[in-house]
């Protein structure tokens, strides 16, 4: 039962670290051309990062 419960961690933390790495690359190279374009170039890269840093500030705080 341990090992189950290991190799189902081992996924899930798997799982999240992949969708983590996902949001990172699109908000590096999609976020901001799509929703803070109107504060220009390094205005808009700015607030996407700013957005990823409050996810990853907030993570663990949420379900």
């Amino acid at each position: 039962m341990a090992k189950r419960a290991a190799m189902s961690a081992m996924f899930g933390s798997t799982v999240e670290y992949f969708d983590f790495t996902l949001f990172a690359t699109a908000s590096a190279l999609v976020f901001n051309k799509v929703f803070f374009s109107p504060l220009g170039t390094s205005g808009a890269l700015l607030a996407s990062f700013a957005t990823f840093g409050v996810a990853y500030v907030a993570r663990p705080l949420g379900p």
